[in-house]
């Protein structure tokens, strides 16, 4: 009991943390004590001047260096200049000294101060005496700590070699111990050791694999899960820890719910929806948020922070998703055919108009504050009712050909691993995107094919991260918070299922 008190203790706290992360700036855009210490300045000068009086030597790297941006007048700020040719320069010059070429990329602001000498002539431009004001030093630290953040958020990590090798010494010592017992000797599997074969990916993938439905299983959430996890690929959104403190908070209203009580469970219901839309429809009001991350580039981090990853700002959609669940418990819906057309035509209409306001407050010339704040407060809470809605009419029968496309047997292993894909896609996306050397020319082609290259790479990397992090572990979980008593041969095969379906 003691153990429970303390897990769960640990767990609450962990959870418990704030949505905005302030990180220390790593480096600056210019480290000057670095520049000092390692930059030997008669060497950089000699070097220099070398460079200078040979044509070619100067000419690469001119040519690998950056130029103006192509597509200024549209909106493009970013040229990478040539990475492989940067790296490839590399010279022994006349004083047997050796140069070469190193990339790097730094962003100035166009609106800085520039100190120059009064003798100042461009060929003898030295870049060491441009300095920026402390305004737009400031700017630079808030972006890197905000950039830090979200970095940290997206599950991206210095070094966990050691962590992945003793996992995968498991995994292989679990798999090989399995395959003996059960394969080879031929073992019953429920004589066989549970911890033994809680690593194993043979078991663990037969688990993985294995699909059943009961009596309460909602079939049209599995494509509704996989179709949400493809959206979430083409755009990332990131608001885990936002749920897990909904969930927290949660219990306030589940209490008067669980009553048993129709009317106070109503009341309360509605009475937090109510409460959380007006709280949320007064803070954008007074805030007067952009509708879009890049409606007003000026702040986009004040966007983000305060607006896209608040609590406040996302609480209206789960309220929504506690009325719908609460209705498809205790309500049973009855329609005729003639209702039923106009209760998705309706359906629908709401669906088609939030997709296309979209694109008219995307757009530059866009410049309506009242829209953007009506569309911040109830563009979410809005997408919720018409997915409750449809999930409401498949359940109660309605459903038609929708509920039989939500409901194919190809969703379910996708749907079991939208948990973990929506963990990892974001990492492994950045990890993509970052190694570009080059500005992509953008194309709906390519984004399509981004889309289906970065869909196929978190998929197989989830499946792997399930079978030997998440499947182990939510057994061994299970075996510790459960009182011991022999399993039947029922219960080994099916419960791992069902608790797959919970955890992955």
């Amino acid at each position: 009991m003691f153990s429970k008190v303390i897990f769960y203790v640990i767990s609450i706290n962990f959870i418990l943390v704030r949505g905005h992360i302030q990180l220390p700036v790593p480096n600056e855009a210019l480290d000057q004590n670095l520049y000092r210490d390692v930059i030997d300045p008669e060497l950089c000068s000699e070097q220099i001047a070398q460079i200078r009086n040979n044509t070619l030597l100067s000419m690469s790297f001119a040519d690998a260096g950056i130029r103006v941006p192509r597509g200024v007048l549209t909106g493009n700020t970013l040229d990478l200049g040539n990475y492989h040719q940067c790296l490839g320069i590399n010279q022994i010059t006349d004083t047997n000294t050796e140069l070469q070429g190193k990339y790097c990329m730094i962003r100035v602001p166009m609106n800085q101060s520039y100190h120059f000498p009064e003798d100042f002539e461009i060929p003898n431009f030295d870049p060491r005496l441009l300095q920026l004001d402390d305004e737009t030093v400031a700017t630079l630290k808030a972006y890197y700590a905000s950039r830090q953040g979200m970095l940290a958020m997206s599950g991206i990590f210095n070094d966990e070699r050691v962590v992945f090798s003793i996992i995968g010494l498991l995994t292989l010592v679990s798999t090989t111990f399995d395959i003996w017992q059960t394969i080879i000797l031929k073992k019953d599997p429920k004589t066989v050791s549970v911890i033994g074969r809680s690593f194993s990916v043979y078991t663990n993938g037969r688990r993985v694999m294995t699909f059943s439905s009961g009596a309460n299983t909602i079939e049209c959430l599995d494509g509704i899960r996989a179709l949400a996890m493809m959206w979430v690929c083409v755009g990332q959104t990131w608001y885990l820890a936002i749920d897990v403190q909904l969930h927290i908070l949660s219990p306030i209203l589940l209490y008067w719910v669980l009553m048993g009580r129709k009317k106070i469970a109503w009341a309360a219901l509605l009475a937090g929806l109510v409460a959380i839309l007006t709280a949320a429809t007064t803070y954008n009001f007074i805030r007067e948020f952009p509708s879009t991350m890049m409606g007003r580039p000026e702040r986009t981090m004040d966007y983000s922070v305060n607006y896209y990853m608040n609590t406040l700002t996302r609480g209206s959609p789960f309220l929504v998703g506690m009325i719908f669940g609460y209705l498809v418990r205790t309500e049973k819906l009855v329609m005729s055919k003639i209702t039923t057309a106009f209760y998705w035509i309706a359906a629908f209409s709401l669906s088609t108009l939030l997709m296309y306001t979209n694109y008219p407050i995307a757009q530059p010339d866009w410049d309506n504050q009242l829209g953007d704040s009506l569309y911040n407060s109830f563009v979410r809470p809005l997408w919720a009712l018409y997915l409750g809605c449809l999930i409401y009419a498949c359940v109660n029968g309605y459903g038609g050909p929708i509920n039989w496309f939500l409901s194919l047997s190809v969703w379910k292993l996708q749907s079991r691993l939208s948990y973990g894909m929506y963990l990892f896609h974001y990492g492994l996306m950045v990890a993509v995107n970052y190694t570009a050397v080059s500005p992509m020319y953008f194309s709906v082609e390519s984004v399509l094919f981004k889309f289906l290259a970065h869909y196929a790479l978190s998929f197989a990397v989830t499946f792997l991260m399930v079978l030997v992090i998440d499947a182990p572990f939510s057994t061994l979980i299970k075996l510790i918070f459960t009182s011991p008593k022999k399993p039947t041969k029922k219960e080994f095969d099916e419960e791992p299922t069902k608790e797959m379906d919970k955890t992955v």
